[in-house]
């Protein structure tokens, strides 16, 4: 037998009995539910024990949960009140999971302060929370002193400075902590009579974006972030950037374009130098040249033969700084792939990129076949009709080629008896 609440008569009676009957009633009494504990309210813990700017609102709401025998309420009217300041709105009323949430502005003295939350008429619904009400302390940087270019190694030319303020006031003799990600930077200083405090900072060797910082623990608005452009200093030296020493046949391009870079004294690349190219021994042209260094400090030039075999000198000049590449144009090797890691094997030309491919040569040159790359299947070159008038089996090894010199004039037709790829050669 359990406590229950029931009507008599259009009146909320407590009683032992599961049924009872009253004199007078004309219907017999019902069970209503079980008698229900007044509401109390729980404090959300993240919200309670706050700091914050004295005249301010907190960071994070104040909330409580209505509960009843522990299972949270809804639409119980929650009312606030605060020892300094206004919380808003001052009743509210709990939402679906019982949740109650309200927004104090702290009061503007510095100090410990309280806001209650409470439901009427309920003994015990009541709750307490605490803050602390601090000074607004900012510091704010100077503009003036932030986004300046200074070269590596070297002083920015004008202090970084910050404005200390309580309250909106500046503050004499506030003690402002410096630090750099780069560079040597002054480590502490007071503000002055106006609110200015300021540090010297020496740009580190690396050139590029720098980053320091400015902060008064426990200030209101964090640290302060400046950012300058550390740029490379003049120009030390000129170096060449891939193998001074390139060699290739006559009928091929050399493997790489000549390439020089320009540094200051700590290696950083220097953009927009004035480079000159040219070709000082030799048979040789020079195309695609850069006049001026790109972002990279690289300066790019291409040579191309005139025809003539033998060795060529290109030099690279800067501000009397110079660098030279030597190369040497081979007798013409024609050069023929057999890509054999594509969807269809096939063979291709260097000298033309025909595919298939199509050479042309003077009688007396030698063609060369590569596997590209090389595979175990069992590649084999004929050339001619049926039966071949030449045939060559691909080596096992790498690279894998085979050569032929072609001594009769005429059009040839090859091809690969593995995977029946064609190539032609027109000998003249």
């Amino acid at each position: 037998m359990s406590t229950q609440k029931t009507i008599a008569c259009g009146r909320y009676v407590p009683t032992l009995l599961v049924t009872l009957f009253f004199a007078g009633c004309s219907d017999a009494t019902r069970s209503v539910s079980q008698i229900e504990h007044p509401p109390v309210l729980q404090v959300v813990a993240t919200s309670n024990d706050q700091t914050g700017v004295a005249g301010f609102p907190l960071g994070v709401p104040l909330q409580v949960q209505v509960l009843v025998d522990g299972v949270a309420k809804s639409g119980v009217a929650v009312k606030w009140s605060s020892t300094a300041g206004v919380v808003a709105p001052n009743s509210t009323v709990s939402d679906i999971a019982g949740f109650v949430t309200a927004r104090w502005t702290l009061g503007t003295a510095v100090g410990a302060q309280t806001a209650t939350a409470f439901v009427e008429s309920t003994t015990g619904a009541v709750v307490q929370f605490r803050a602390v009400a601090v000074e607004q302390i900012r510091v704010e940087a100077v503009s003036e002193s932030d986004g300046q270019h200074a070269a590596v190694g070297t002083t920015l030319s004008k202090p970084l400075r910050v404005l200390v303020t309580r309250n909106g006031v500046p503050v004499v003799g506030a003690s402002v902590i410096w630090s750099a990600v780069s560079g040597s930077i002054t480590a502490s200083s007071r503000s002055d009579a106006s609110g200015i405090a300021s540090a010297t900072w020496i740009m580190s060797t690396s050139a590029g974006s720098a980053l320091a910082f400015a902060d008064i623990p426990g200030s209101t608005n964090g640290m302060v972030r400046f950012t300058v452009i550390a740029d490379p200093g003049p120009v030390t030296t000129l170096e060449a950037a891939i193998s001074a020493i390139q060699i290739t046949p006559i009928n091929r391009p050399l493997t790489s374009p000549l390439v020089v870079r320009a540094n200051d004294q700590y290696g950083n690349a220097i953009a927009r130098a004035p480079v000159q190219w040219s070709v000082i021994s030799g048979s040789a042209a020079l195309s695609k040249v850069d006049s001026l260094t790109q972002i990279n400090g690289l300066s790019y030039a291409t040579a191309v033969t005139t025809g003539k075999e033998g060795s060529v000198v290109v030099q690279a000049t800067l501000q009397a700084r110079t660098v030279q590449f030597t190369l040497r144009f081979d007798p013409p090797e024609w050069l023929i792939l057999l890509h054999t890691n594509s969807s269809q094997t096939q063979f291709s030309s260097v000298q033309n990129n025909s595919i298939p491919a199509v050479d042309t040569l003077s009688v007396g040159q030698t063609i060369i076949w590569r596997l590209a790359p090389f595979d175990y299947d069992l590649h084999v070159v004929e050339v001619g009709g049926t039966p071949p008038l030449y045939s060559f089996e691909f080596p096992y090894a790498e690279p894998s080629d085979v050569r032929f010199t072609f001594s009769t004039k005429g059009t040839f037709q090859y091809r690969d008896v593995y995977s029946r790829a064609t190539g032609t050669v027109v000998v003249r």
